[in-house]
């Protein structure tokens, strides 16, 4: 029985020594590409940079063609007219490829905490209950999905768009002497 066990655990030790098979890429939940028709890419790569430094979140920049940011985001329920009540939070992250004249945001694994009460009746998120956004996970809640997936793409559109202008802003902000 020793000699089986010791065999076994030289036959498997190269396979620990590979490691473990890398993890794919989550699929993005949602993406936008933004044309920046006359700039170059540095440009695009720095208005970003300035983006998401002026929204204080947390960032990692991989290279000169991707930055990543992870973010957070308030889900409203509207209860009457403009009257809007909080219901949760969904963390996420935002993954921006830069290529001369465009670039592509793409939001990856979001996760929705929902507020509850606290015995003071003020709203807290919930340390426990914290669950991946996606269809199966929303299956008996499928209006709050789709409130999470349309404030999320509301999000992503408005982040294109302060990007694009503010890369267009710091062009004509630049004289030559």
């Amino acid at each position: 029985m020793l000699i089986h066990i010791l065999i076994l655990n030289i036959l498997l030790l190269p396979v620990e020594l590979l490691g473990a098979p890398a993890l794919s890429e989550s699929p993005a939940f949602y993406e936008k590409i933004v044309a920046c028709k006359g700039h170059n890419q540095t440009a695009i790569y720095a208005g970003i940079a300035a983006y998401f430094k002026d929204q204080a979140a947390l960032s990692d920049k991989d290279s000169a063609t991707l930055f990543i940011s992870h973010d957070k985001l308030r889900i409203y329920s509207q209860i009457l007219g403009n009257l809007k009540k909080p219901v949760g939070e969904v963390t996420f992250d935002v993954r921006v490829d830069v290529k001369d004249e465009k670039f592509r945001l793409t939001i990856h694994d979001p996760w929705f905490t929902p507020l509850e009460r606290d015995r003071y009746s003020k709203l807290v998120m919930s340390d426990d209950k914290a669950e991946q956004v996606e269809e199966e996970n929303f299956k008996h809640r499928m209006s709050l999905f789709k409130k999470i997936e349309k404030q999320l793409q509301a999000y992503i559109d408005g982040a294109g768009q302060s990007i694009r202008e503010r890369v267009i802003n710091d062009e004509l902000n630049i004289t030559n002497w």
